[in-house]
């Protein structure tokens, strides 16, 4: 099944429109899954805060905290959300949910990533099956809810767009803040745990449309890097090229179209590390245009924006198993 953006394919089962969600571009969505087209310039998933409120404790604990700090303070989050619940006359006779909450009370090492509560929870509280799903799904929405009360909304991102319209959404990839294109979302727990099962095993495949400085030699017309990359500790977030201590990184290139001072290419990551597409574009000999981390004072020069275009995806739908692909054109 392939959807593109001109056509956004029907779905028999209550595909939403792009209408339902005014501030992001839907590409398609339906009960398990929303493709979305990230604007350059928005990020994924929240960042660090901004203006009065980021001097506050809680935004120096959570966002830029010691691991030690920022597993405290989660810590203090949990204990404090489970308390408030269990003095909520909402819960009153569900006995068994707030002996689950009173046990949480007393846990310091619940983990703070969404996949790892779960799997922490089901664990700890003995959660079994398509219930206990649901009674961990609560649970974390608990958590969660009272950590943006005490933390606040941050920086606008997709992620946060995304549940004005669809609350249950849940991000299972990312792009980079400065890259546009498909970004797909889960509605729900099992489509969650299926895509992140898919992303981290590298099952989706992905097509990235680029714009690189200067004009591509006429030969080869595709080919493959594999420089390894690791963290520029000195200069993050950049990263560097380490052959030695370095990630594998394998990414395949081919070329499109040429100009004078510009080639369009289109890259298919094999692997998905931090700034990959753009650090292998320098392997290349040709950043991509507008990189400001990477490129040239000239070819940044010549763009607004970084030319790089996340253009395509497909995968097995989470839970259907059918093949989908969703194709987003660049705007550039």
């Amino acid at each position: 099944m392939s959807h593109d953006k001109s056509t956004k394919g029907e779905d028999s089962r209550n595909q939403h429109s792009s209408s339902d969600c005014s501030d992001v571009d839907v590409i398609f969505s339906d009960p398990d899954i929303v493709v979305l087209n990230k604007p350059t310039g928005l990020r994924t998933v929240p960042g660090k805060a901004v203006g009065p409120e980021a001097e506050t404790r809680v935004h120096v604990e959570w966002h830029s905290g010691t691991k030690r700090q920022r597993q405290e303070f989660w810590t203090d989050v949990v204990h404090t959300a489970c308390e408030s619940l269990l003095n909520d006359e909402k819960t009153e006779g569900e006995e068994e949910f707030r002996d689950h909450l009173r046990r949480l009370t007393k846990e310091n090492n619940v983990p703070r990533k969404r996949s790892k509560f779960h799997n922490y929870t089901a664990v700890t509280l003995g959660l079994e099956g398509e219930e206990g799903d649901k009674v961990s799904a609560r649970l974390w929405d608990t958590v969660d809810g009272h950590l943006k009360k005490e933390v606040g909304p941050g920086v606008d991102c997709l992620l946060t767009r995304v549940q004005s319209r669809w609350p249950e959404a849940r991000h299972v990839h990312r792009l980079d803040q400065d890259t546009s294109g498909l970004v797909v979302m889960a509605l729900t727990v099992e489509a969650a745990r299926e895509m992140c099962r898919q992303f981290r095993e590298r099952v989706p495949s992905k097509t990235y449309t680029a714009v690189l400085e200067g004009r591509m030699a006429k030969t080869p017309k595709s080919g493959e890097v594999t420089a390894k990359l690791r963290p520029d500790t000195d200069n993050r977030p950049k990263q560097m090229f380490c052959e030695e201590k370095g990630n594998e990184a394998h990414t395949n290139w081919e070329r499109i179209k040429r100009k004078e001072d510009r080639t369009w290419v289109d890259f298919t990551p094999v692997t998905g590390r931090t700034h990959q597409i753009r650090m292998h574009a320098v392997h290349l000999g040709h950043p991509v245009m507008g990189d400001s981390l990477y490129g040239t004072p000239e070819g940044t020069a010549k763009s607004e924006r970084l030319l790089l275009h996340a253009r395509r995806i497909s995968f097995p739908h989470p839970r259907t198993g059918e093949t989908v692909e969703f194709e987003c054109p660049p705007p550039f």
